[in-house]
């Protein structure tokens, strides 16, 4: 058994349990975050202060994209991107009862621009990556990647400019074309099918990435990516994780629940566009926040209470988790 199966086993074989805790509805803003009177938040804080947003590690640039239904603002996603590493940290957003809705589809012509809120130095390039590939040992390979979406387009298809800002570059990790259109599919196919669920969640709030800094496997740290690929535009070079992870936390009725999935970027096998990814295939790569925080060194949910952060990120059950 491999260290990475290793840990993942660990995640399985600790404590399950079936546990609730209060929590805030599903509307826009979250009146648990800022439970003391006060002034309400604005601006870049209040999207900070999101439930289902991270914490942002110093040096790293935080964006937000949101759009306008009806008179309100409602965000697709944000995202933490590192500007040396020319990939996200992580991106974040929620499904509620106005961003779980269907109103539209995938564009015919995928855009694939350059966050529009990005220096031009930072950013990527039109269309994304380039064929250069060089592992963490300098040997450099002509290999393509596919652009791999970490806020699905099918996560946002409430309105058709949230659907198309999906397609900006920030929310683009490079992934093995198997990977992404086969394996990580499936995952992304049960949190939309989870989403859509009104007995199981009034509010799913996600985080999902690819690690692009160190990570802790079996206790010892090693690096996060695999190694580089070549931008379009210049010399420059993206990092291409080895983990990719989702981090889910679900409130229903006032009670929340919280699980994690981590899974290697490499070939699993599968060709079918995820349809042969069985539940418990699924299951096999579940974690606790707590362990997936450990594991990315990244702080999930952290605008929670601590009382209720320290409960319900320690524990999973995957059987509520239609698992």
């Amino acid at each position: 058994m491999d260290k990475f199966k290793k840990l993942l086993t660990v995640g399985l074989s600790a404590l399950v349990l079936t546990t609730f805790f209060s929590c805030g509805g599903d509307s826009e803003d979250d009146p648990i975050i800022n439970p003391t009177p006060g002034p309400s938040l604005t601006g870049k804080a209040a999207y900070l202060a999101r439930i289902e947003v991270p914490a942002v590690k110093s040096g790293n640039i935080f964006l937000e994209h949101s759009t306008l239904v009806g008179n309100d603002s409602v965000m697709t996603y944000c995202v933490e991107y590192d500007p040396e590493k020319f990939h996200s940290r992580w991106v974040a957003f929620r499904f509620d009862a106005t961003t779980k809705q269907k109103n539209t589809k995938r564009p015919d012509v995928d855009p694939f621009m350059d966050d529009p809120d990005l220096a031009p130095t930072q950013g990527i390039g039109y269309g994304g990556f380039g064929k250069t590939y060089i592992d963490l040992n300098g040997k450099a390979q002509t290999l393509g990647f596919d652009r791999g979406h970490l806020c699905a387009s099918a996560d946002r298809l409430f309105s058709v400019e949230s659907n198309a800002q999906t397609f900006y570059m920030t929310n683009m990790s490079p992934q093995m074309s198997s990977f992404n259109q086969h394996f990580w599919i499936a995952f992304e196919n049960h949190v939309q099918t989870l989403s859509q669920s009104s007995i199981f969640s009034d509010t799913l709030y996600v985080a999902k990435g690819g690690t692009i800094g160190d990570v802790k496997v079996g206790g010892k740290t090693e690096p996060g990516i695999m190694g580089y690929i070549s931008r379009n535009t210049n010399n420059a070079k993206v990092a291409v994780p080895k983990y990719y992870f989702m981090a889910l936390l679900c409130c229903r009725n006032g009670n929340y629940k919280a699980l994690g999935f981590l899974m290697e970027h490499k070939e699993y096998g599968y060709n079918n566009q995820g349809k042969d990814i069985t539940k418990d295939i699924l299951k096999q790569y579940v974690v606790s926040i707590d362990e997936l925080e450990d594991f990315t060194g990244i702080d999930f949910f952290h605008n929670l209470p601590d009382d209720i952060e320290t409960k319900v990120e320690a524990v999973f059950d995957t059987s509520v988790w239609g698992m």
